[in-house]
């Protein structure tokens, strides 16, 4: 992250003892982040980056009555 740019505001998407913890972070500069933390040293399994800003589309969204499954 440049040095320029600070987090903002940051939630845990997700958290579950098999994939680890998913957090989004809001930047300074308008984009966001988000990153999955494996493992006990919580190294950086995926990141991804929300040039625009977070989209939410890694929120877990509820099931509707229209769901197949």
């Amino acid at each position: 992250m440049p040095e320029e740019v600070s987090i903002t505001s940051s939630k845990v998407i997700y958290a579950t003892p098999e994939t680890g913890v998913m957090v989004v972070s809001e930047l300074s500069n308008g984009s966001a982040c988000a990153v999955l933390l494996t493992g006990e040293n919580k190294e950086v399994a995926v990141y991804i980056f929300f040039p625009n800003g977070y989209d939410g589309s890694l929120d877990l969204k509820p099931i509707t009555e229209n769901a197949v499954g």
